[in-house]
């Protein structure tokens, strides 16, 4: 009998896309505090300006840090 709880290399990758593509939009809403949706952010370098243009490690672009502030839109 074939276990039905078994994920397949391809479900992988459609799930994989589509936790991608949640995250990308739940950061522009901001949703989701990070680095890439922070005022300090240097989008052209992926550096911030409160490091001294230095590029924050990986947890702290992905969850963002202290000194996060919204990106006002106007």
């Amino acid at each position: 009998m074939a276990n039905s709880n078994i994920i397949t290399r391809e479900q992988l990758k459609i799930e994989d896309r589509a936790l991608a593509v949640w995250q990308l939009r739940a950061i522009r809403r901001g949703l989701i505090r990070s680095c890439i949706n922070c005022d300090s952010w240097i989008r052209e370098t992926e550096g911030c300006r409160i490091a001294n243009g230095l590029r924050p490690p990986a947890a702290v672009i992905v969850i963002g840090c202290d000194a996060w502030e919204e990106e006002i839109p106007f």
